[in-house]
């Protein structure tokens, strides 16, 4: 699980801090004349390796925090529940079910059925190991395509602006330049779109097997079967008196 929390925020957070050393050094060349960061970093190795490092986790967390707040809902999981709306159909009347069998509305009859989340009503028959795997198998990945996808989005502009620049300066005519620089445009857009298709793909996944989950959980406490250790494995046995 360490290494898909890293991956999913510091990755990205590093292809951000190289997309802002780009932004930076074009203004630079087009303000002096001469880069400012990269000469300094060229001779100071251990420094752009501890620059990038605590660039990268900040950068990281502030891009996570933008897709949890916004991409994920907007791109993510409204086009999910639009497209199969009897999943969080299904899920409500699963946690009816858990609250039910739970007694949780007699615990805490003040809490709204729509604040009950049956996958922690029912910790006791899912097994500990097959919901961490859940969550790590699909939902870690996710955030880290659509943190990609943001970090390449930002790094759109600076993209085509180089791209153009680059053929400029090889004497080529604008116009290929114009031409190259709408092609990187077109191609990093569609990578953009590509991360956010799998990124659906992924949570789409996730609900499905987790509905499943949830299904078997609420049977296995309807139905009073011994309930599965933390760790999982095999159910306890009751002793014969």
């Amino acid at each position: 699980m360490g290494f898909t929390r890293l991956i999913k925020t510091f990755v990205p957070g590093v292809l951000l801090f190289i997309i802002n050393v780009g932004y930076v050094e074009m203004a630079a060349t087009q303000g002096r004349g001469q880069y400012v960061l990269l000469p300094l970093f060229a001779t100071n190795v251990s420094i752009a390796v501890a620059v990038a490092s605590v660039a990268g986790i900040m950068l990281g967390v502030l891009s996570n925090m933008v897709v949890f707040a916004w991409a994920n809902d907007r791109l993510v999981r409204k086009p999910f529940d639009s497209a199969h709306p009897w999943v969080s159909e299904t899920e409500r009347s699963l946690t009816r079910r858990a609250v039910h069998i739970k007694k949780a509305k007699h615990l805490a009859p003040q809490v709204p059925m729509d604040a009950f989340d049956a996958e922690y009503l029912l910790t006791s028959e899912i097994p500990l190991d097959k919901d961490t795997f859940l969550r790590e198998s699909y939902w870690y990945y996710l955030e880290f395509q659509m943190n990609t996808a943001l970090a390449i989005l930002v790094g759109l502009p600076l993209a085509v602006s180089g791209v153009y620049a680059y053929v400029v300066w090889l004497g080529l005519s604008s116009t290929g330049g114009v031409i190259l620089g709408t092609l990187a445009a077109l191609l990093l857009s569609y990578m953009i779109l590509w991360l956010i298709q799998t990124a659906r793909l992924n949570y789409k996944r996730h609900a499905l097997k987790r509905i499943s989950m949830l299904i078997a959980a609420v049977r296995t406490a309807e139905s009073g079967a011994p309930r599965v250790a933390k760790g999982g494995g095999r159910p306890r046995q009751r002793r014969l008196s």
